[in-house]
Order: structure tokens, then C-alpha cells, then sequence
């Protein structure tokens, strides 16, 4: 049954974007174009049919959809075109200047060509598709780029359902569906999350991954029980994330084993132990085929003898004074220096050293405009400080420790220096956004959200000065 009803206007509105989309791409990449055209139109239906036939369907989320569809196919076709024309490249030999974009495209052709692997790539899943769909096209950059389009588009219209299920009961069914629209428009508006999406990296894979994961979650945590049947088919989906995190990026499923645990209740014991004990087999077998060893794994998650300069660029200098020896440091002074990660990994990429990745592909300017995500997370931050003007229960309170715990794990890991680890939990952060946005209608809220971002601007403006200089020092 599909619940949204036809918009003629919507309708002449997508017509429109495409058109646009088709012009540019055909006027960038000429007869290339129209395998990319056909990849972008079928993603972008495939996620409007399952967002159009939810029950959470609003027609802010289906333009928020289409906004996020056109946002991305533009990055990708201006990035196809800078990897091969502009660059000297070609769809089946791209130049990637992006060490682990080059990696993996040279994992999926050795993967595709049934040679063993030379490069330093430790998780396989990514390539693993990508080499699988080459058998049915060729080798061409077009692949991996499409599957991080469809990935991307389809984490969008999941932050959607999470955000319902989060709130279900707990505001009306006409608000509801709002609600799950103005996350998806939360998503939307931050960059780094979609710019993710228009290069040759696995952060898409893992997005879906953690998006799935966390909607089957948000599913053990609502207060009635669940038939038989639906904790089967719930199993099955959450199989199908844990493999994609399993195979992507391994160490990111303790946390989702603690969520599941943290929503363990009487009504769904059976469906807990039995995702937990699959979520446990299914990594043992991605530490199986992964091409690191189990003490490299460890290595990471004990946040220990990690190598500097995989983490802390260079050209962050003054940074790197303040946190010098951060890897070598007891586990008691990381937590010490949390305060300061967890603030660098907030503001992180700043929009100032967005030339300085162009290389790696045009829309990485994009990503580094990290305002959308300031105007967030001052959603975010005000609904856990001014907590008396929601509706707070035990339920919420557990969300709220699992988003903590899942945003300061890679701050404490990394000192705060990789922001895009924490980009696969964004679906569920900006439930809390929505929250807010909801909430204004509220005079004594709105009162207070006034102070609030008064306050917040001058504090963010205040701290990207501080972080310009600094910079602006080296």
C-alpha cells in the first residue's frame, strides 16, 4: 500500500533536477553519462518507493529525499569527471589521489581479476561488491561510486524509520511523520556525511550498516512485544547490517552488541541472546577474513601503539603539541583529555582547509562546510541540556547513553582527529534535532532556544577563531 499520495508538483520538480542533472553529466563525461544517469535514476527510485510506501511517509521527507539524491549525483558526476578528463584518467584507470580511495579501487580489480591482494586494505567488504557487479559491467569507477550514492540515499530514508520508532507513542501520528522528515533534513544538511557518499570510499557501506542496525535496535526498545514473526524477519535484517560492519569495519560492532544489550528486556530476551550471539559469530568471522591480525584489532580498540600519522595530519601542529604522545598515554589521561577531543572531533574538518583536499575530488570542498552540522548539533546540545521542555523516560535515557558512548569511543580512540568515525551514528543523533525543531512550538522553549543559540553562536564563533589561528600559527 503506498501511503504518500502523488504531488503533481513533486513530480514536475524531479523531472526538472534530473534534467539538470542529465545536462551537467552529459556536458562533463559525454556518452559516459548515460550508464550514471540510468544508476542514479534507479537508486533514487528504489529509496522513493520504500520511503513512499512506508508508513512514515511526509512530503518534506520525499523533498528532502530528492534534495540529497541531486546533491549527490552532481558530486559524483563533477568527481568522475575530475578522476578521468580532467586528470588524464579514464572509468577503468581513474587518478586517485586519495590513498585509501586508490586502495580500494586496486583491492576490487585484483579481487575481480582473482589476484592475490598487494595493497594494505584490511576489510574486504567494499571491494567484495565492487569487484562482484564489475562481472556484470567491466571494470569501471562508475561501480563503486553508484553503490556509495545508493548506500548514502537509502541511510537517509532509514533515519526516517529510526526516528519514528525512537519517538513512537510519544507525540501525535501527525507529528510522527513530521518528526521522521525533519531528521531526514537534518541528515541532509550535513556535508561530510553526503560528501562521503560522491567518493570511492567504504563510509556508505558503513553507514547502512549502522543505520539498519540501529533501527532493529530501536525496534527491542519499544515498550510492546513483538510477534514471532517480525523478531524473525528483525534477525534477518540485523544479520544483514552486522555483515556489512563486520566486513567494513570490524571493531565498530562491540558497540552495537552493548546497544542491543543496553534495550534487553523481559519481552525480547530470545530475540537479544540471539542477536548477540550471531553478532559475536558473524565478527569472529570478519577478524577471520580480514587482512589484519587479532592484535591489530585490539590495538585499535585499547587505543595503544597506534601510528601517529595515521591519525593527526601533519598540518595540525599545534594540535599535535597539545596531544603529543596521546597513543602512549595511560587509559586514565585519555579520559582526562576527552573534553579536548571530543571538542576537536566536533568542529573537525574546518571549512578553511577545504582547498587542501581538492585533490582528492572536488566535492571534498563541500565537505568540509561544516555548518549544517554546527546548526545540528546546537539542536542536539540543547535538547540534553534543557531537558525540562521534553519528554524524557527511562527509554530515552538509554538512547541518549548509547549516542554519548558511541560519539566519545573515537575521541578517546583517536584523539578527536577522524570526525567521520563518528558519522555512521548521525541517523540516531538527529532524532534528538528533531526533538527540538518540534518542540519550538512551545513559547517557553522557543524563550529559552533564543538564549540558547545567542549563546551557542557566540561559542562556535569563538572557537573556529581560536581554531584559524592556531592554524593560521603553523
Amino acid at each position: 500500500m503506498v501511503f504518500c499520495q502523488r504531488n503533481k508538483s513533486f513530480i514536475y520538480s524531479e523531472g526538472i533536477l534530473f534534467i539538470v542533472i542529465a545536462l551537467l553529466s552529459i556536458y562533463l563525461l559525454s556518452f559516459r553519462a548515460i550508464g550514471l544517469l540510468c544508476g542514479y535514476v534507479i537508486g533514487y527510485l528504489l529509496c522513493r518507493y520504500i520511503y513512499n510506501s512506508s508508513k512514515c511517509c511526509h512530503i518534506l521527507g520525499k523533498y528532502t529525499l530528492l534534495g540529497v539524491a541531486v546533491i549527490l549525483a552532481l558530486g559524483i558526476s563533477v568527481n568522475l569527471w575530475y578522476f578521468t578528463e580532467f586528470s588524464g584518467g579514464s572509468v577503468s584507470e581513474p587518478v586517485l589521489n586519495n590513498l585509501d580511495s586508490s586502495r580500494f579501487f586496486i583491492c576490487a580489480k585484483e579481487i575481480y581479476m582473482g589476484e592475490p591482494i598487494s595493497v594494505n586494505v584490511p576489510y574486504l567488504g567494499y571491494p567484495f561488491i565492487v569487484a562482484m557487479l564489475w562481472k556484470l559491467t567491466g571494470v569501471t569507477i562508475v561501480v563503486p561510486l553508484l553503490i556509495n550514492y545508493f548506500f548514502t540515499l537509502l541511510s537517509v530514508v532509514l533515519t526516517s524509520f529510526i526516528a519514528i520508532r525512537i519517538i513512537s507513542g510519544r507525540v501525535s501520528a501527525t507529528e510522527l511523520n513530521r518528526l521522521g522528515a525533519v531528521a531526514m533534513l537534518l541528515v541532509g544538511v550535513c556535508s561530510f556525511y553526503l560528501g562521503c557518499g560522491t567518493v570511492v570510499l567504504k563510509e556508505p557501506s558503513i553507514y547502512l550498516g549502522s543505520a539498519l542496525a540501529i533501527y532493529i535496535i530501536s525496534g527491542l526498545a519499544e515498550r510492546k512485544a513483538q510477534s514471532r514473526e517480525r523478531q524473525n524477519r528483525e534477525i534477518l535484517l540485523f544479520v544483514f547490517a552486522v555483515v556489512l560492519l563486520a566486513f567494513n569495519r570490524l571493531m565498530i560492532l562491540p558497540l552495537f552488541i552493548l546497544g542491543t544489550l543496553i534495550f534487553a528486556s523481559k519481552t525480547n530476551l530470545r530475540q537479544v541472546a540471539i542477536m548477540c550471539i550471531l553478532a559475536s559469530v558473524i565478527m569472529c568471522l570478519g577478524t577471520v577474513f580480514s587482512l589484519r591480525e587479532m592484535s591489530e584489532h585490539m590495538s585499535v580498540y585499547a587505543s595503544d601503539n597506534l601510528a601517529v600519522s595515521n591519525y593527526i595530519p601533519d598540518r595540525q601542529h599545534d594540535y599535535n603539541r597539545i596531544v603529543e604522545g596521546y597513543f602512549e598515554f595511560p587509559q586514565w589521561k585519555k579520559i582526562l583529555f576527552l573534553p579536548i577531543t571530543a571538542t576537536v572531533q566536533y568542529f573537525i574538518p574546518f571549512a578553511w582547509t577545504a582547498l587542501q583536499d581538492v585533490e582528492y575530488g572536488p566535492t571534498q570542498v563541500y565537505s568540509h562546510f561544516g555548518f549544517g552540522w554546527y546548526f545540528v548539533g546546537g539542536l542536539i546540545l540543547f535538547y540534553l541540556f534543557f531537558s525540562k521542555y521534553f519528554k524524557y523516560d527511562s527509554t530515552i535515557l538509554k538512547w541518549i547513553i548509547f549516542a554519548t558512548i558511541s560519539y566519545i569511543v573515537p575521541a578517546f580512540l583517536f584523539a578527536g582527529s577522524v570526525s567521520r568515525y563518528w558519522l555512521p551514528y548521525l541517523p540516531l543523533y538527529v532524532v534528538f534535532g528533531a526533538n527540538v525543531i518540534l518542540g519550538l512550538k512551545n513559547a517557553d522553549c522557543r524563550r529559552a532556544f533564543k538564549w540558547w543559540a545567542i549563546f551557542y553562536l557566540l561559542l562556535v564563533v569563538i572557537i573556529l577563531i581560536i581554531g584559524y589561528r592556531l592554524m593560521l600559527n603553523d
